[in-house]
């Protein structure tokens, strides 16, 4: 859980400040940095969990990109759904997408 918190706080931050200084606007800024971060701090908590059955556990021994990857695609899907749906267009939405892919890869590979 600790894991978790550390990822809603990272997130949170700069989730606001990449939507502010792609929107300009303070409040839509603020909606982003909260739904979107929410949004996949819950996904990646259950993400985490999915990874500890046995199954994809034995999966994962042999590529831990994997788990990766997975989670990628799961951030990725929400940052720009939750995005678009908040200010209607594609390119902000593409853009928080991609924002901050390496964190992710650091936060998923250390258990």
């Amino acid at each position: 859980m600790k894991k978790t918190v550390s990822f809603a706080v990272i997130h949170f931050t700069v989730a606001f400040t990449v939507a502010f200084v792609l929107t300009g606007d303070i409040l839509l800024g603020s909606l982003i940095a909260m739904v979107e971060p929410m949004v996949n701090t819950v996904a990646f908590y259950f993400h985490e969990k999915a990874w500890e059955s046995k199954m994809l556990k034995n999966a994962l021994r042999g590529n831990p990109g994997r788990k990766t990857a997975s989670f990628a695609a799961v951030h990725f899907s929400v940052a720009f759904t939750v995005v678009y749906l908040l200010t209607g267009d594609i390119l902000v939405g593409s853009l928080m997408a991609m924002r901050s892919g390496p964190q992710f890869s650091d936060m998923t590979l250390s258990d």
